[in-house]
């Protein structure tokens, strides 16, 4: 399964690579004015004016023509045009400064230095019996830009004109063009005039001319392949296809644009509106009655963080299974000066009671080692990671690495039989979201190979897509987790930038982020109504802790209580009055920890990420008040869960 995702990986950052430019430079092609003279003989003389605006240096540019419809390209010569408001047809030739030419194949290379400015470009050359003459008509197809690689960027604002040998009477003849956003924009007894505001990248850009063949009257003519009303109606044909295929397009891009403003309507819904608000009580007292657990699965929504294990430990505790004590930190952290100079550590005597099969998971687990009288010992310094200055020194960097990646596999394996314990009580419930995401990942896919449909992606590249994605659907239905829906989102998103076409790449690209951002608000469970009430009651507690601090009491294990229930809970910064006696340090060994040590998982997360585990977190910090009571932040959060260019004409 491993080398599947690495296939997915180099797949993704080959097209990535492939896509991404090679060096900071760049450049456009801002105006096109082709002008082509038909000759008697059928030969056309092509002028062309393309206006160049360079950011960073360049060498040269390049001029690819098609290869189709004629006999060889002739003449091919290129020039600066010195009148940048030059036209076709109307230029002197004390305006043109020659530039030197090298040809390769169709790409004809002329020499033009530039470097941050912009530059026109004269180019002349001759095509070799381009027109097809026939008895009855006359047939000129140019595909001035066509789908290959040589038509990789944008070209704005193209105007081409094709000039007649003799006059024709508008009414004989049938212009075309064969290109999305081209427009007929003048047709006269000498010539014709299209337009189209952008030649998009790898985009046809072709005109058509059907006109009479007396006007060729130095070129041999011969039997037509099909009549003049044959080919008329395919191309009124092919007008209504492409008439239809822009309406369905916009209508694509209408739909995208309002499920996008949905999902993210929903994800903000869903973010900012907190799952079955409730009031809660004025008081928190109820809290103290519930499991530890299970109220931190409450408050996590069934989500697992950093804080997962030390709330199984508590539940223990609560249950009277574990005692909490301290001992001293291991000589390593002696040199660290934000190291504690004690931890906590958690001893288990075995036989006591039968217990379930989570808490014999979490057990078999943490308490490995044993003790004379047979107690099982836990303690933080078993889990902790590399210093300051190991890290600083690269010293067993791997096996502290190793050591929290077993530790974060048992701790997934607990924590998905605490997870099945509360769908069994009823707590929380699954299978309304599981669907409701797998949903969405089948709408996001089906939304990127719907621009295959739309001709606006390669089948290739959906191809590869539908695979990729297709086989991390069908390992992600049934699996625990989000990492496979996470990478088909990745996956879509790049998708839509590389493989669809520029004239419907935003709307994908809008689509997907707004999917992503409601899969990532989605809730993997929903509470139950009492589950719903408890987390109300929580958001109580935190706030209260906030205001009013930790009520003073004199009953020890009442106060770890609070205290464990602020820890795991999140509460904010909030104070204790200490009692500072022998007896209430032993009745309330977590409290008289963290007074005097501090929050027990700061330095804890600290060394997990020197060691770099694939997890985040943010540190708290331990202000001291000056009138002997201490102030604790719980609010520390472990996380959830320079090759050519062309397109044409290029340059490089």
């Amino acid at each position: 399964m491993k080398r599947i995702y690495l296939i997915i990986m180099f797949i993704v950052l080959d097209l990535f690579l492939v896509a991404s430019p090679v060096d900071a430079r760049s450049f456009s092609i801002d105006k096109v004015h082709i002008k082509a003279w038909i000759k008697p003989n059928g030969d056309v003389l092509v002028n062309e004016v393309f206006t160049y605006t360079f950011d960073g240096e360049y060498k040269r540019v390049r001029r690819s023509v098609h290869l189709d419809g004629h006999e060889g390209i002739q003449k091919f010569e290129a020039y600066e045009l010195m009148n940048p408001d030059g036209e076709p047809g109307f230029i002197e030739m004390s305006e043109l400064r020659p530039l030197d030419v090298q040809k390769s194949g169709n790409d004809f290379f002329a020499g033009l230095p530039s470097k941050n400015e912009t530059k026109t470009v004269f180019f002349l050359y001759e095509l070799k019996n381009a027109v097809r003459s026939y008895d009855t008509y006359s047939d000129l197809t140019i595909p001035f830009f066509g789908t290959d690689k040589n038509h990789d960027i944008d070209l704005h604002n193209v105007t081409i004109d094709v000039v007649f040998p003799e006059r024709v009477g508008v009414s004989d003849y049938h212009a075309f063009i064969h290109h999305p956003g081209g427009e007929l924009m003048e047709t006269t007894e000498e010539m014709v005039r299209f337009h189209t505001a952008v030649s998009g990248k790898s985009e046809l850009t072709e005109v058509r001319l059907l006109f009479p063949s007396a006007i060729m009257g130095d070129q041999d003519k011969g039997a037509a392949p099909a009549s003049l009303e044959k080919v008329l109606e395919q191309e009124n044909k092919r007008i209504h296809v492409e008439s239809e295929k822009a309406e369905t397009q916009s209508k694509i891009v209408r739909i995208l644009y309002a499920v996008t403003i949905l999902f993210a309507i929903t994800a903000l819904g869903l973010l900012f509106l907190p799952q079955r608000i409730w009031q809660g009580s004025s008081h928190n007292s109820d809290l103290l009655s519930y499991d530890p657990l299970q109220l931190y699965v409450i408050d996590r929504m069934g989500r697992r963080d950093h804080f997962a294990f030390m709330a199984g430990i508590l539940s223990l505790v609560d249950k009277g299974f574990i005692t909490i004590s301290d001992n001293k930190a291991p000589i390593r952290f002696a040199q660290d000066g934000k190291a504690s100079l004690r931890t906590l550590s958690f001893s288990f005597r075995q036989g006591l009671k039968q217990m379930s099969e989570c808490e014999n998971i979490l057990l078999d687990w943490l308490f490995t080692r044993r003790v004379r009288g047979g107690i099982c010992v836990f303690s933080m310094n078993h889990i902790y990671g590399a210093t300051r200055t190991e890290k600083k020194e690269r010293k067993e960097m791997y096996g502290y690495y190793l050591r929290r990646f077993r530790f974060m596999q048992m701790e997934k394996r607990w924590f998905h039989c605490v997870i099945q314990d509360m769908k069994r009580l009823g707590l929380i419930h699954g299978t309304v979201c599981r669907l409701a995401g797998r949903g969405l990942m089948m709408a996001i896919m089906a939304g990127i190979v719907s621009a295959y449909f739309l001709d606006s992606a390669s089948g290739f590249g959906i191809l590869l897509y539908v695979a990729g994605s297709g086989y991390l659907l069908k390992k992600g239905w049934v699996a625990e987790g989000r990492s496979h829906q996470f990478l088909i989102l990745a996956i879509s998103l790049l998708a839509a930038i590389l493989l669809i076409e520029p004239d419907l790449r935003l709307p994908y690209i809008l689509f997907v982020i707004s999917g992503s951002l409601l899969y990532s608000v989605l809730p993997e469970f929903l509470l139950s109504n009492k589950a719903a009430h408890i987390r109300a009651e929580i958001r109580m507690f935190r706030r209260q802790l906030k205001q009013e601090g930790i009520p003073s009491m004199e009953d020890g294990a009442k106060l770890d209580r609070w205290m464990g229930l602020a820890l795991i809970l999140r509460a904010k910064k909030f104070t204790i009055q200490s009692k500072e006696s022998e007896e209430w340090m032993r009745d309330a060994p977590l409290s008289a920890f963290i007074l005097s040590e501090g929050n027990p998982m700061n330095y804890l997360f600290e060394t997990w990420k020197l060691s770099k585990p694939p997890l985040t977190f943010h540190q708290m910090n331990k202000p001291q008040s000056k009138d002997g009571s201490s102030s604790f932040d719980g609010s520390s959060g472990g996380g959830s869960s320079g090759g050519d260019a062309g397109g044409g004409a290029g340059a490089d």
